[in-house]
């Protein structure tokens, strides 16, 4: 096989910023349509809320549920 040279451009890089684009769109719509808490990311903190909740009664439940029980 022989290698190409590169010209410097990667045509990865403009789709690339084709799906950020698309991405950013869908986000947008997204929020306009649910709210901004609509999505949530993984791995960033957006600050805590406090939120009324009522233990389920199993420890287990209470901490998948992330908040400590249900919401009132």
């Amino acid at each position: 096989r022989k290698k190409c040279k590169s010209d410097g451009s990667d045509p990865g890089e403009d789709k690339m910023s084709e799906k950020e684009l698309a991405l950013q769109q869908a986000l947008d719509q997204i929020a306009s349509s649910f709210g901004k808490e609509a999505i949530m990311w993984l791995g960033r903190c957006a600050g805590h809320r406090v939120v009324p909740v009522i233990s389920t009664g199993s420890f287990a439940l209470d901490a998948a549920l992330g908040i400590g029980g249900l919401p009132k």
